[in-house]
């Protein structure tokens, strides 16, 4: 069930005005604004089961392409009304049932992972053979769109991406197994509607390779970042 955000805010806002002078009240009711806030976007979640799901090739709803990687091409489309993100991975692997299973068991691992600054993995689809992940949509694009936009990005809001890229990459090193990504660039970090970051591609290269290896190492100042995050966590 979608959670009634803007519903939950006006709650809390009722009971500030009935309980104006009952100072424990308001703090607390201060903290849960602020806790709604910070992790809104993970509690707004879509209008459909949060758990990993298959999904159709026409269920998908393929709209334009939002660019490629080295993993895929991602498109948008809609899924019940919802935009979502498609990424139709460059699929190397064998089509047997064993290779199936072994894909359908790593997405399984990845789409469990949850944190506000890492794209949400909704499900996947096996078409054929296209094998596709099915993603939350990001609406602001990935950080290297906005290199040329300054009096956006001001300093203070460039600082608070480093922060919360690194609490993301923090949150993956902390899973078990650990997660390490090694493909951090402007054009995996997403940026939602409030400019708050995802990382994205995580986990892709183990699926695809069945290892983390041949890809772009990290630069160091993002792992210097990640061991502050975990010292001060």
């Amino acid at each position: 069930m979608q959670h009634d955000y803007q519903g939950t805010l006006e709650t809390i806002d009722k009971i500030h005005h009935l309980q104006p002078n009952d100072h424990l009240i308001l703090e607390i009711l201060k903290t849960l604004k602020w806790m709604l806030n910070e992790y809104r976007p993970t509690i707004e979640l879509l209008p459909f089961n949060s758990s990993i799901q298959s999904f159709t090739y026409n269920e998908l709803n393929f709209g334009t392409s939002l660019g490629e990687g080295a993993f895929g091409t991602v498109y948008q489309g809609c899924l019940k009304g919802t935009k979502i993100a498609i990424k139709v991975l460059k699929w190397s692997g064998s089509f047997n049932e064993g290779a199936k299973k072994s894909f359908i068991s790593e997405v399984r691992t990845l789409g469990s992972i949850r944190h506000t600054n890492l794209v949400r993995l909704l499900g996947y689809c096996i078409e054929g053979s296209k094998h596709m992940l099915v993603y939350e949509y990001v609406s602001n694009s990935s950080l290297d769109k906005w290199f040329d936009k300054d009096n956006l990005l001001d300093w203070e809001r460039r600082m608070c991406i480093i922060i919360k890229v690194a609490q993301g990459l923090a949150h993956l090193h902390k899973c078990n197994p650990t997660i390490i990504h090694l493909d951090i660039k402007p054009q995996n970090i997403l940026l939602d509607q409030d400019y708050i970051p995802k990382l994205a591609d995580f986990g892709l290269a183990k699926i695809l390779n069945g290892k983390d290896e041949d890809v772009v190492c990290a630069p160091p100042f993002f792992f210097l970042l990640v061991m502050c995050m975990n010292t001060i966590s």
